[in-house]
């Protein structure tokens, strides 16, 4: 529950993969969610886990173009934070390609 965009000092994609969630962080998220349903306190907490968002390093997002080497499969990823808001036009702009 929760989700953020945090960018490290040192943007080096090497050194955010061996980023660490803070605990503090994570409490705040799970008192607020509480807060907003106050039946989640009755839950277990069986895993936390965070990872990074499927963001194109070096180029545009999000990537819609053919996988390179073949031109009958198309690719439609890296939509980033913003894949509900992006996929409309993203659906519109495969059917241009495929029809």
């Amino acid at each position: 529950m929760g989700a953020t965009v945090e960018f490290p000092p040192d943007s080096n994609l090497a050194n955010s993969l061996t980023l660490q969630p803070e605990a503090e962080r994570l409490q705040a998220v799970l008192e607020g969610a509480i807060a907003y349903c106050p039946a989640l306190a009755q839950g277990e907490i069986t895993e936390r886990w965070f990872g990074l968002r499927p963001r194109p390093q070096g180029q545009a997002a999000p990537v819609i173009q053919p996988l390179l080497g073949y031109s009958n499969i198309w690719l439609a990823t890296g939509h980033y934070r913003n894949g509900v808001l992006l996929a409309p036009a993203t659906a519109l702009a495969m059917v241009e390609h495929l029809t």
